[in-house]
């Protein structure tokens, strides 16, 4: 009798580690749907280069900062006592102009990039404070639809990545808010733009950062 006692009291035992242990992370776990805010500093560095002079060519600084907002939705499995990883995607319907410089003095063009579109897949590994809370950073790849006015030869995608860090607490069983600093920087956007009189080629580029504040309120299911 007390051999079964004991063995039921280690079973016991073990079943409620197990269960503290799985409690950890349940919390997070399953998948996610959020809409996050956010205000954010967009910078970019823009310069046009010509061919065959000096006088239309030129670096130019660009910055503003601007309300952004975008949809959040992921999955989140538990991969240890105090770790879970989420996978991640998000869509920021921004449409916006970066110019790549000013007024040419001999063509008389304006040169602007618009990007719109934007997406992003990211890893998000928390590190569980508690069964509500967690520190988490996160690293992603992001791309858009670019493209560019009075050029011969358009952009191309704009590509990048980004990286953040932040915190989530879970409100409820089924309602999250996380804050978090986000930083993306994106690959230079390159256009070219060819003349005839005189025969010229312009080369426009623009390399775009954005640094975010964000918030996302979130709902499992």
């Amino acid at each position: 009798m007390k051999k079964i006692l004991n063995t039921t009291a280690i079973a016991g035992s073990l079943c409620l580690l197990g269960t503290s242990v799985f409690a950890q992370t349940k919390g997070f776990e399953g998948g996610h749907f959020g809409i996050a805010a956010s205000i954010a500093g967009v910078t970019a560095e823009s310069s046009k280069r010509s061919d065959i002079t000096t006088t239309n060519s030129g670096n130019a600084g660009v910055g503003a900062v601007v309300p952004l907002g975008n949809i959040d939705v992921g999955y989140t499995v538990s991969a240890g006592k105090d770790l879970a990883v989420t996978l991640g995607a998000t869509y920021l319907p921004l449409k916006g102009e970066v110019s790549g410089k000013s007024n040419d003095s001999s063509s008389g063009k304006a040169y602007k990039f618009e990007v719109k579109d934007i997406w992003s897949v990211y890893l998000q590994p928390h590190f569980v404070i508690n069964p509500n809370a967690s520190f988490f950073i996160k690293l992603g790849y992001t791309q858009g639809d670019a493209n560019a006015s009075n050029v011969t030869t358009p952009p191309g995608d704009l590509k990048g990545y980004l990286g953040s860090a932040g915190l989530r607490v879970n409100l409820t069983g089924n309602a999250f808010v996380q804050v978090e600093g986000v930083y993306t920087k994106y690959d230079t956007l390159t256009a070219k733009d060819v003349s005839t009189f005189p025969t010229e080629t312009r080369t426009i580029s623009a390399e775009p950062e954005i640094a975010e504040g964000r918030i996302t309120v979130g709902f499992k299911f």
